[in-house]
């Protein structure tokens, strides 16, 4: 966490403890260590110096590439790891509006933030599809609840509770959060949609389904990943090739 402590110092601290670690060849400020527990045993951990966080979650905090003076909005955002990382690219000069439908989560958010040392930010206990704002962003981000499948290899019994109703509840919360999303982002503005699933109703088609009906949202290019085949533009990450969880990211511009 840069916010926290200069990247040399960080990877000295993990050296004391005799920790084995892999700088990331394209994200410097994430390493992959073999003794997590290590770490989250440290009076550095507690001082907000290290978070536990996927790539692909980082990934995704550099296609939305926030910048300073931004206000970005982050609709489904506890427990808080993908703000924070907004705050650590922007070195705490954006504003970040988080919100999150459960009181729970948002808490613990409260705490994950202040312990990282994120400023500029106001927490909202609120259905974001729901919320009246006197003002537009710059960005938003929308990482929804999901079937999860993406993360089986982690939680392989997620596999016996997901039911075809699920996927129609939840591809349906989300397409209403990416309607709310482009009501309240600025023209020229940036939605990036993010899953940790792999299924084309909670993807694809959702996708599909803003850019057919609202003429004035555009599909962009993502960077990272692997191209759907049902809609190029949009990408995977994968857990067999770019060791994360599995991800879907698509970004959208309003004209």
């Amino acid at each position: 966490n840069t916010l926290k402590v200069r990247l040399d110092r960080a990877y000295r601290i993990l050296e004391g403890y005799g920790i084995e670690y892999t700088v990331d060849e394209e994200i410097p400020e994430l390493v992959r260590v073999k003794q997590l527990g290590k770490i989250l045993r440290s009076k550095e951990y507690l001082e907000g110096y290290f978070y536990p966080q996927d790539k692909a979650s980082c990934i995704a905090i550099h296609e939305l590439s926030p910048k300073p003076g931004e206000i970005i909005a982050d609709l489904c955002s506890a427990p808080g790891g993908k703000a924070s990382y907004i705050a650590q690219l922007t070195g705490n000069k954006c504003r970040i509006i988080a919100l999150d439908i459960s009181l729970r989560r948002l808490m613990q958010e409260k705490t994950l933030l202040s312990r990282l040392g994120v400023k500029n930010y106001t927490l909202l206990y609120a259905d974001s599809r729901r919320v009246k704002f006197n003002v537009k962003f710059d960005k938003v981000l929308v990482d929804p609840d999901c079937t999860a499948i993406g993360i089986m290899g982690h939680s392989p019994e997620l596999r016996l509770k997901i039911k075809e109703r699920d996927v129609r509840k939840l591809s349906l919360i989300q397409r209403q959060l990416l309607l709310k999303a482009i009501d309240i982002v600025k023209r020229g503005g940036i939605i990036l949609y993010t899953t940790c699933t792999l299924t084309n109703e909670e993807n694809e088609e959702n996708i599909k389904y803003i850019i057919e009906n609202k003429p004035n949202i555009k599909l962009e290019e993502v960077e990272h990943g692997v191209a759907s085949p049902i809609l190029p533009p949009t990408k995977y990450l994968l857990p067999n090739i770019h060791n994360t969880i599995g991800f879907f990211i698509a970004k959208l511009i309003k004209a």
